[in-house]
């Protein structure tokens, strides 16, 4: 009976314990992109070194090499984190009963998603200067996972696709998508608020249409 209490203790103890390294884990990495962040509205990524990061981070390079192999790393994971806090962001799609609700959630989606790399716009620029695809792609996994279930919540609670979903979901979101990232690198050609109503106003046209629907 005393042999198994304290086995029971033991195992209780390391889960605590394990649950308390992770947490560690967790912030130490969120306070390393933060830190980056912070350095890059002001400098050059090639201008900030591993030092610099574990300066503004309040963290010793021996904790950041546990975590990064170098500073290009946490550059990938911090862009990575910010597409998990915009997918974070998206509500669920239980209420899309009509078409009309399936009109106000994609326009509500490709909102959060411009709104959250303006917010993060340092780093985007940075993808954007070096032409790396990983924004492009970002913005079309997102827009596009989400297109296909409104399109098959729409196929299952409200009328039936006369178009297979994925032609329709490549057409719809590849749309989308490319208008975004074009944006992104022309803001200075049409205000965010006009861009955000021309979307809405395609995707609403193109709903009343039937276009969708058999």
């Amino acid at each position: 009976m005393c042999i198994l209490i304290l086995s029971l203790k033991k195992e209780s103890y390391i889960k605590m314990s394990n649950y308390k390294e992770d947490l560690r884990l967790v912030r130490t990495r969120s306070n390393l992109r933060r830190a980056l962040l912070e350095l890059l509205s002001t400098d050059q990524f090639d201008k900030i070194t591993v030092k610099k990061i574990c300066d503004t981070a309040l963290i010793n390079r021996i904790t950041f090499y546990k975590h990064y192999e170098d500073k290009v790393q946490l550059l990938n994971d911090t862009m990575l984190n910010l597409k998990d806090n915009i997918l974070s962001k998206i509500p669920g799609r239980e209420a899309i009963l009509s078409k009309t609700d399936a009109v106000k959630y994609i326009n509500n989606v490709i909102q959060i998603v411009i709104n959250s790399f303006l917010i993060h716009k340092d780093l985007v620029n940075l993808f954007m200067a070096q032409q790396s695809t990983l924004i492009s792609k970002m913005i079309s996994d997102i827009i596009k996972s989400y297109v296909k279930e409104l399109l098959e919540t729409i196929n299952d609670k409200v009328a039936p696709l006369a178009t297979p979903i994925n032609i329709v979901t490549e057409f719809i979101s590849g749309g989308i998508a490319t208008s975004v990232y074009y944006w992104l690198n022309h803001q200075q050609e049409c205000p965010k608020d006009r861009l955000l109503a021309s979307i809405k106003t395609y995707i609403d046209k193109l709903a009343k249409v039937d276009i969708l629907s058999e």
